[in-house]
């Protein structure tokens, strides 16, 4: 496949007596090969050339799991290749000692797996940090997923595509969950197909599969956050088994040479409630062209297009982050407002009623990207206190003009005309549609 980047940890090499420069030029040397060997006391790059002492590079390795965060940011903010203290201790072996003047790369390893809340937290960190620290490179040591791997913005990965592999399960490029082949749908074999691979080839051959996870992973790493008009084979012709596989420099030529994407979606398919907004929970997943794991939805005219654009990536975590922080402005925005018009009492206030109703629709999207079930058409609102909590969150997928309602409703059930209904009160209830409705999905 002509890739010759490779990483190890140094435990493993040393159990193994592997020299990772000796084995690279045996088995890479007609290529511009590169290797990593990881560990706690930094992380030794390797080119073509160099000598097992003498590494292009030594970066700083962050353990995600165990050192303080603190530490992280002052490696970001520090660049060891500028220490020169450092990079002349004599005392270090060359396999540990910063090289003057090395790229600013730190390698961040053992973070949780994105299923889990701490996972994405970590994720979202990183972003931030990465945004904070443009002139600092992040590689992940130990990517668990192509999504993970390629949707977050870090500046290079590194994965086990056997591992994966010996448990019969292969990693499409899209980032959609790992799966044995004979698991997925039909629409799926059109991702297999685009590396001249088939489903029952990989049903049957672990070997198959690893290389098919490597691809993935290739491909991913080129496209993952583009919108490119994949190159699927037709389906039914017959001369696909003699079909040769294209270069892939001749690949990537007619990627970048194909028309833009103007039919995302291989087959016609029915739209349902929810979908077009986030990609994990979408119906039309394996038959759309731009689904990716972990992204909002960039089809035309869709809401996930209009929140990619609006936050300035289609990163689902980063939208979600960005849409709690402006809901937060909003609500506080929203109570200074409805105080101005309770004082000025001159009746309802329009724009005040504008900025009520972008709230709560702001407030069902959150919601929705939060919790997938959040789909469907109105439901009722089961009870708002007259004291200063909402004990219960407005309707889960109700129009805005029936969350307001609902609201106004239960109030007045309770008995408390329109007049005394507070700014106090529609505060609350909005502060329980930004915040414990997030919380609770």
């Amino acid at each position: 496949m002509g890739h010759a980047y490779t990483v190890w940890h140094w435990s493993t090499l040393l159990q193994r007596s592997v020299n990772p420069v000796a084995f690279s030029e045996r088995y890479f040397s007609s290529l511009p090969w590169e290797t990593m060997a990881v560990g706690g006391k930094g992380v030794s790059h390797y080119r073509k050339g160099d000598r097992l002492g003498s590494p292009t590079a030594v970066y700083p390795f962050f353990n995600a799991a165990d050192d303080d965060p603190d530490l992280l940011v002052h490696l970001l903010r520090n660049p060891v290749g500028r220490d020169d203290i450092l990079c002349n201790n004599g005392d270090l072996e060359g396999t540990v000692r910063p090289v003057s003047g090395q790229d600013h790369i730190v390698v961040v390893g053992f973070l949780d797996a994105l299923n889990k809340g701490t996972g994405r937290s970590q994720r979202l960190w990183l972003m931030d940090l990465m945004e904070e620290f443009p002139e600092a490179k992040i590689h992940v040591y130990g990517a668990a997923s192509i999504s993970a791997s390629f949707g977050m913005g870090q500046y290079s990965v590194d994965f086990d595509p056997r591992e994966e592999a010996s448990h019969g399960k292969i990693m499409l490029p899209n980032g959609h969950p790992r799966s044995r082949p004979d698991d997925l749908p039909d629409e799926a074999t059109k991702w297999m197909s685009m590396f001249d691979m088939k489903r029952d080839d990989l049903d049957r051959d672990p070997a198959l599969r690893c290389v098919y996870n490597m691809r993935s992973a290739l491909w991913a790493g080129s496209y993952y956050k583009d919108e490119v008009n994949i190159l699927f084979r037709k389906s039914g012709r017959k001369t696909s088994d003699e079909k040769v596989r294209l270069s892939e420099k001749e690949y990537h030529r007619q990627i970048k040479n194909s028309r833009p994407i103007v039919i995302p979606l291989t087959k016609r398919v029915k739209v349902r409630p929810g979908d077009k907004l986030h990609c994990n929970h979408c119906s039309l997943q394996l038959s759309c062209k731009v689904y990716r794991e972990g992204m909002v939805c960039t089809l035309p005219n869709s809401e996930g297009k209009r929140l990619a654009q609006m936050f300035g990536t289609r990163d689902a975590e980063g939208v979600i982050d960005g849409m709690s922080q402006l809901l937060q402005m909003q609500a506080n925005r929203l109570q200074g407002a409805l105080e101005v018009e309770e004082d000025n009492a001159e009746g309802l206030d329009p724009e005040v009623s504008k900025e009520i109703k972008n709230t709560f629709e702001n407030a069902k999207t959150l919601a929705q990207l939060l919790n997938p079930a959040l789909k469907g058409g109105p439901k009722v609102v089961n009870n708002v206190s007259s004291g200063n909590t909402a004990n219960t969150l407005v309707v889960d997928g109700a129009t805005t003009n029936q969350m307001i309602g609902a609201i106004v409703r239960s109030f007045e059930q309770q008995g408390i005309p329109r007049s005394q209904i507070t700014p106090d009160m529609l505060n609350n209830a909005m502060q329980a549609v930004a915040a414990k409705k997030a919380i609770q999905a």
